[in-house]
């Protein structure tokens, strides 16, 4: 087994544990780069099921399975199925806010969410913290992990968290079991998209990670 991390699951795992997150971390690949927008890409991604898929996906990737329900097979006792739960983690919002940020206002961001210095954020009182010194250098090798070379361009995006379910919003008396909740609304909610230029191979994509932060 390989037990090595990439400098992304590093950072994911410390944002779990610092901010009590739920950290998600999501891939599109953009298949017209020349004509890509990213409003129109994401609200796409909502409209159609894929950007719940993809979260889906993050969910099971790092164990969290809160979107989905596991049986064992009838005809295999050792296989566990899973099944994706009905419904979906947008609310339907279509008015989208999107800001291009420069690269330090994004590791500032990352580091204030691992540090708790409460200059963006709250701070979790359960969470584990990192010094400033520590935060900055794992923000810092996250960012160079995904340049990996001289002819990628980075664009970073904040994305108000507005835009899928809260936690909340499920135990409302009119949701009809369809609402699947992400954000917390405890302030450390965060979107940060990160759009990957590999202009050798013009190669467009679309990551973003995401964090909610319970208690």
């Amino acid at each position: 087994m390989n037990d090595y991390k990439s400098e992304i699951e590093i950072l994911l795992d410390s944002l779990d544990k610092s901010a009590n997150s739920n950290t998600a971390w999501l891939h599109f690949n953009i298949n017209s780069p020349s004509t890509f927008d990213i409003n129109a890409f994401l609200l796409k991604q909502l409209q159609t099921g894929f950007f719940h898929f993809t979260l889906v996906e993050s969910d099971i990737n790092r164990g969290w399975e809160h979107y989905v329900s596991s049986f064992l097979s009838k005809n295999c006792k050792d296989n566990m199925i899973m099944l994706q739960r009905p419904g979906t983690t947008w609310n339907g919002r279509t008015e989208l806010e999107i800001n291009s940020i420069s690269t330090d206002n994004a590791k500032e961001l990352l580091v204030d969410l691992l540090t708790g210095e409460r200059i963006h954020f709250s701070k979790s009182p359960l969470g584990t913290q990192l010094d400033k010194a520590e935060a900055e250098k794992l923000v810092d090798n996250f960012v160079k992990y995904i340049k990996t070379h001289k002819s990628r361009e980075l664009t970073f995006y904040n994305i108000a968290p507005n835009f899928l379910w809260t936690t909340e919003d499920c135990f409302n008396s009119d949701n009809d079991n369809t609402r699947l909740g992400y954000f917390e609304s405890n302030g450390r909610d965060l979107v940060l998209g990160v759009l990957s230029n590999d202009m050798e191979m013009n190669i467009l994509e679309l990551n973003i990670l995401m964090t909610n932060g319970y208690c």
